[in-house]
């Protein structure tokens, strides 16, 4: 059943991501508020819009972009509401989205249409001690609560996923997608870490690498971090540390992964995790009688998008 749903998620997305490619994010609200995208409702047409967004880009689409466009073309819209909360664990978007189910302000969405857009963490620690689900799971669980809610309330929703979903679907932490009506995955970063972990590993996911390999991405790619992260926390799953305890760099240390940097403006090789931890203005790059130790390999990679 897991794999199932699975599969269907990953069609859907794929339509809807096709429907953005040929209309773009507006066209596909348009056909989704249409009914071409869903199954009729009783009351199928909406009378309002609510955005929850992490994005720094959103303000953008809901003041000037598409979302604005949607709601001065269709006049079915009697209302629209954004709330941006950016990525924080004092009073980031969890924790806001949290307090917005906890002041009961969901009861009062319906008939509408419910964008969630989430691009920067799953993770963070629970807001509350008295949430009864176990920690790891809290906010997928927050995300189940509400959006089963909403659909019984007559609400449409979309949810846009910048992040890897492996770390949800592995943890049969998405039953809230059955509530999804449209469901877009925007990250591209991730898969692209997955392809280059294949690689990687010959596709011997269990065993790392097969030989030693040094990995370079080019600081013109603006998803070097996220890739990262990914690949850290591949490698800190293998690693025979505990990864609570284990650095981000340790686990690629184990595998015998040498993970660097090429910095275009100054010319010069780093260390990622320096890079990653410090910031470039307060590291030195790595010596060229040093090169040696790390491109006197078995294999290079280089990543970039150039």
């Amino acid at each position: 059943l897991m794999k199932t749903r699975t599969k269907f998620v990953a069609l859907l997305s794929a339509i809807a991501f096709f429907m953005l490619s040929l209309f773009g994010l507006g066209g596909a609200l348009r056909a989704f508020a249409d009914g071409e995208a869903m199954p009729a409702d009783p009351d199928p047409t909406p009378k309002s819009l609510y955005y929850f967004s992490d994005y720094y880009q959103c303000e953008e689409y809901y003041n000037n972009g598409f979302i604005r466009d949607i709601l001065n073309e269709d006049d079915s819209f009697t209302y629209s509401e954004l709330n941006y909360w950016n990525y924080g664990n004092s009073d980031g978007f969890w924790t806001q989205f949290y307090l917005y189910n906890c002041n009961e302000e969901f009861d009062k969405i319906e008939n509408a249409f419910v964008i969630v857009e989430v691009r920067n963490s799953f993770t963070i620690e629970p807001v509350s001690e008295e949430w009864e689900h176990e920690e790891r799971g809290y906010n997928f669980f927050l995300l189940e609560e509400v959006f089963s809610q909403l659909k019984g309330q007559n609400c449409q929703i979309m949810f846009i996923c910048g992040l890897d979903e492996v770390y949800f679907d592995y943890n049969e932490y998405d039953a809230f997608l059955e509530y999804v009506d449209i469901h877009i995955k925007v990250d591209f970063a991730s898969t692209y870490a997955q392809t280059m972990l294949y690689e990687l590993t010959d596709g011997y996911w269990d065993n790392g690498l097969r030989e030693p390999t040094t990995l370079i991405f080019d600081s013109r790619l603006p998803e070097r971090f996220w890739m990262y992260r990914v690949l850290a926390t591949y490698f800190m799953y293998l690693s025979s540390n505990n990864p609570g305890d284990s650095t981000e760099e340790q686990p690629f240390l184990d595998f015998d992964l040498k993970v660097l940097l090429y910095d275009h403006e100054r010319g010069e090789l780093y260390s990622f995790f320096q890079y990653f931890t410090k910031g470039i203005e307060n590291i030195e790059p790595i010596a060229q009688d040093d090169y040696k130790q790390y491109l006197d390999v078995e294999r290079i990679y280089i990543v970039g998008n150039s």
